[in-house]
């Protein structure tokens, strides 16, 4: 894990639920830091991927157990999190599909 402060900060700053002066802070962190640029680019379209989707499977992708998640991450950098790995799976298998239509 990298010993960034702001490495975690991408979900919170991109779904608005940073404080104004954190937010400010962060852009300028955003200014000289590719990766958390690259971070937030990534996430940039989730705010209106989840106002689209309804509560009660927004609910499921946070809780997809049915437990409450208890670890350290808080739940919207849990669900940011299953985002991104929903679509770099999403991306592998597209690319997958291509190289074997090519072949």
């Amino acid at each position: 894990m990298s010993d960034d402060r702001y490495a975690e900060w991408d979900a919170a700053y991109v779904l608005g639920s940073l404080p104004p002066h954190e937010r400010l802070e962060y852009e300028r962190h955003l200014e000289t830091c590719d990766r958390c640029a690259a971070a937030v680019a990534e996430l940039v379209g989730l705010p209106g991927l989840l106002s689209k989707l309804p509560a009660d499977q927004a609910v499921e992708i946070a809780d997809p157990d049915g437990r409450r998640d208890t670890g350290s991450e808080s739940t919207l950098a849990s669900v940011a999190h299953r985002v991104r790995h929903r679509r770099r799976r999403r991306r592998i298998w597209v690319a997958a599909t291509a190289a074997a239509a090519v072949v």
